[in-house]
């Protein structure tokens, strides 16, 4: 009895904790890091989010075959289009456009790169751990392993890991010949206990697998009982409970015991014929454009827009399951056949994938394909919609940010002082290494430079009169004086000046001195364009750059600091806020911002919710005292 008196205590305890932190983990360098906010293309916003919920999980799809076929020449169906009529690219006789080869349907951000691609690997974990990703399903349905690729993402992962950043984990997504590919991973990663932190677990007490229930019958029962096992749900099967969809064809989708696909574009037979004949949601044909209000095909705007996928995110939203499997990041390609076409990916419209394209617009006119993309537009959608079902984590101490004045000039180690995480950020990018690696094709070989200075931790302190900002680098800070290197962008909300990407302000695009340095405005709405607005303090020392910025001079009060900033060095392309995804450092990447809050709002928003937290707090209380009091009484009966 005393030991069921004890387990119970510590549950009840442990519950209670749990209740009066509002569900959140106890605040780790992860709250430094997805801090983030943004705002798309099209003027959509990352929300701020109060708290966290552990037990939901995302999962995203993602390939691992680009670069894998050796073969001799990439194929851009969409570069194809600009100078050839569709009816040659069909044509299956035509030599210029053979049978068999794999097709891009676009260009990706990063090129047409070869999946082992480090440089290309790491941008993509930055990316997930800024989207709160928790695991990533691989692709092995077609029986093809591709071993190589997956080990160096989780020996990439795994350096992420240890640098104290929470990672997706890893999932292997089975079908054909799923018995040999379940017997396969299991003898070249499990059997071997390698990178047992990265085994996705989840809500199960095994790590996860998604395997055809028939055709792993008959393997050994050691392989078999090592995972708990989730079925392979193909899109015109009949629902298995148990199933696991890489996508659903129902509208809206269907609640897989505990589990929402969501998908960027769904169809019930070969991907290609949404084009080629025309197929659209009578036949079960659904283009990244498609929702139920606006069913048509072709919609530039709602192409752009991804009402498709945001349909399906309402629907997952409205359902509130314990996983959500996203489909999918990078798969980019398919195969031509002379009897289907092209099965999983055709264009810009009839794809699948998240990952940013290189063309940023996609053109009004659907049948000029010289500008056919939506950049990142999918990307932020993704980051907006996982905040929104898991939200963001907060420091417990949080109400406002320390504040402090400092002395730019004095000596950096009085930010030590500065340890609230609401004031700190740290940049989830680990590696300052260049790119050189090998294409999709042989003929392809990708370099790009490291930045010269590699942004690792930012700090940002107020007084009554100035914001402060505190920047370390992993090195000594150099040509700091030379323009566009280590700058600071700034965006208030609110504000009604001019706007280049939402930022209204930049710091240190040009210097005055060593001790003084240049605040520039917007000068015209939507172009990298500035005038100056005033000098503004800074001081740089060894790796660390402080600068003192008057709230006046960006005409913001004290009472009320709400920004978003990024800080940059080495982008090559400084005016394209797609380069910020590819070149130099930048902290956060791309499009996406961190957020520094200071007003009073904030603080009785968080008040309001911290006496919810103690009302359900006390709640947990007196039903543990009532169960506390109920089992005694059966003690005392028996």
């Amino acid at each position: 009895m005393k030991r069921i008196l004890t387990l119970f205590l510590t549950a009840v305890l442990s519950a209670c904790i749990l209740l009066s932190t509002g569900g959140r983990s106890i605040a780790s360098d992860m709250d430094r890091i997805i801090k983030v906010s943004g705002t798309d293309a099209l003027g959509r916003t990352v929300p701020d989010v109060k708290g966290i919920r552990e037990d939901r999980y995302v999962g995203l799809f993602y390939f691992l075959w680009l670069g894998q076929q050796n073969q001799k020449e990439v194929y851009d169906i969409t570069s194809i289009l600009r100078t050839h009529s569709i009816d040659e690219l069909v044509d299956i006789n035509s030599d210029k456009f053979p049978n068999d080869d794999v097709y891009f349907f676009n260009e990706p951000l990063f090129g047409y790169y070869n999946s082992e691609d480090p440089w290309v690997i790491r941008k993509h974990i930055e990316l997930f751990i800024y989207a709160q990703i928790d695991f990533l399903v691989f692709d092995i349905t077609n029986g093809i392993y591709y071993d190589k690729v997956w080990f160096s993402v989780l020996e990439i992962l795994d350096k992420y890991r240890l640098e104290g950043y929470k990672v997706p984990q890893i999932v292997f997504f089975t079908n054909t010949r799923s018995d040999e590919a379940v017997k396969h991973v299991y003898q070249y990663l499990y059997k071997r206990d390698l990178y047992k932190e990265l085994w996705f677990y989840g809500p199960y007490d095994k790590p996860l697998i998604i395997a055809n229930a028939d055709k792993i019958k008959d393997i050994p029962d050691d392989i078999r009982k090592f995972f708990h096992i989730r079925e392979a749900q193909w899109p015109l099967e009949p629902t298995k409970e148990n199933g696991f969809p890489y996508m659903d064809l129902a509208k809206p989708q269907h609640l897989y015991t505990n589990l929402v696909n969501v998908s960027v574009c769904q169809f019930s037979g070969p991907c290609s014929f949404g084009i080629t004949k025309g197929y659209g949601h009578e036949e079960g044909y659904y283009g990244r454009g498609y929702s139920k209000e606006t069913p048509e095909s072709g919609v530039v705007k709602h192409i752009l827009e991804g009402r498709n996928f945001e349909e399906q995110w309402s629907y997952a939203l409205e359902v509130d399951p314990e996983m959500v499997f996203v489909t999918g990041w990078n798969e980019w390609i398919a195969q031509k056949s002379n009897i289907y076409g092209w099965i999983d990916t055709f264009n810009t419209e009839w794809s699948r994938d998240i990952e940013m394209t290189k063309a940023k617009g996609y053109s009004s006119d659907t049948n000029d394909y010289t500008s056919q993309g939506y950049g990142d537009n999918y990307y932020m959608q993704l980051v907006r919609n996982i905040r929104k079902y898991k939200g963001i984590p907060l420091d417990e101490s949080y109400s406002k940010p320390q504040t402090m004045k400092m002395d730019v000039y004095g000596e950096a180690s009085a930010w030590d002082a500065i340890t609230n995480t609401s004031n700190i950020y740290l940049n989830a990018a680990i590696e300052n290494s260049p790119r050189d690696y090998k294409g999709a094709s042989p003929s392809l070989h990708y370099t790009q430079d490291k930045a010269d200075n590699f942004i690792k931790e930012i700090k940002v302190t107020n007084d009554d009169s100035n914001l402060y900002f505190y920047i370390r680098t992993e090195g000594p800070i150099v040509d700091h004086d030379k323009e566009e290197n280590i700058y600071l962008l700034l965006s208030v909300r609110g504000s009604k000046e001019k706007s280049w990407e939402g930022y209204h302000y930049i710091v240190n695009r040009k210097t005055e001195s060593d001790k003084l340095t240049i605040l520039e405005k917007v000068a015209k709405d939507d172009s990298f364009e500035f005038e100056e607005v005033g000098k503004v303090k800074y001081s740089v020392k060894d790796n660390i750059m402080q600068m003192e910025i008057p709230l006046a001079l960006i005409g913001v009060s004290k009472d009320k600091i709400e920004i978003e900033f990024k800080v940059a060095d080495s982008i090559e392309k400084p005016d394209d806020i797609m380069d910020y995804y590819v070149s130099g450092s930048s902290a956060p990447i791309g499009r996406l911002n961190f957020t520094y809050l200071n007003m009073d709002e904030t603080q009785k928003t968080l008040k309001t919710f911290n006496v919810l937290e103690i009302a359900l707090g006390g709640i947990a209380v007196l039903v543990a005292a009532f169960s506390l009091g109920f089992l005694f009484n059966r003690s005392r009966k028996k």
